[in-house]
């Protein structure tokens, strides 16, 4: 469905009924990454909430400047779907980071967290550059730079070349408007690492074991930094776990979304 809040318009999938929990994808894809996980997520009893971020997949909207922009229209987008009070968030890569903003600005929204396959730190100097460098030829030349230098560090060494190359498709038809604005607002992003310790909810962190991009050490500085937190590495998935193995992710968010244990206030 398309769901009209202040500057955009959010298409967002819903799967499934239930206890709701909200998917929030990386860069650059689309809700299309998250289908396989949220399908199994709804058929173990879930609403599945699966948007869009402004800009990608079938979003309209501004290029967003900061990742702030994305948490306003993902709690905007709630409200009018009337899911009140605190939900789970899982954010993967990019969606990591803007679960942590999330966190920063409204913990009240969130019941609990997964974390999968993303990092806390911010980009060092480097880092920064190359992506403010990479948004100026997206700009340029289109989505098709960004899916050339990402496609080798994806994933793991089993994943089959037909699955390389539908997402390397789905990454080279991302708007360039809306790729070269999350490279600048991922660029901008704060070290969420000094905060790990005031994340009262409960928490998983979920990285593939060949991970290239967040690896498992970074996965390690999110458990030793946020209390109590757990973590699950994948076997045979890179950076894409949710698309490479997302039977085990799913069913890792599901044994994590059925188990109240670990809540904290």
């Amino acid at each position: 469905m398309d769901v009209a809040i202040e500057g955009a318009r959010l298409h967002v999938a819903v799967l499934g009924e239930g206890a709701p929990v909200l998917l929030v994808h990386g860069f650059p894809f689309s809700s299309a990454m998250w289908e396989p996980v949220g399908r199994r997520l709804a058929e173990g009893g879930h609403k599945v909430l699966i948007p869009d971020l402004r800009g990608f997949g079938k979003s309209k909207g501004a290029p967003v400047s900061d990742l702030g922009t994305f948490v306003t229209d993902l709690l905007s987008l709630l409200d009018v779907l009337w899911v009140n009070g605190a939900l789970p968030w899982v954010g993967f890569s990019m969606g990591g980071y803007v679960a942590f903003e999330a966190w920063r600005r409204r913990p009240d929204r969130i019941e609990s967290l997964a974390l999968v396959d993303t990092r806390a730190g911010a980009d060092d100097p480097a880092a920064r550059d190359g992506r403010l460098a990479t948004a100026l030829r997206v700009e340029r030349e289109g989505s098709g730079v960004v899916a050339d230098a990402m496609l080798p560090k994806l994933f793991a060494t089993a994943t089959p070349p037909s699955q390389r190359q539908a997402v390397h498709a789905a990454m080279t038809d991302a708007a360039p408007a809306a790729v070269a604005g999350a490279l600048r607002a991922m660029a901008a992003r704060p070290d969420s690492t000094p905060t790990l310790h005031k994340i009262s909810v409960r928490t998983l962190v979920i990285v593939g074991a060949e991970d290239a991009i967040t690896p498992p050490r970074d996965a390690e500085v999110l458990v030793g930094g946020i209390p109590d937190a757990r973590l699950r590495v994948v076997r045979d998935a890179g950076h894409l776990a949710p698309l490479e193995q997302p039977a085990a992710v799913a069913d890792a968010l599901l044994e994590f979304l059925a188990n109240p244990v670990l809540r904290r206030r």
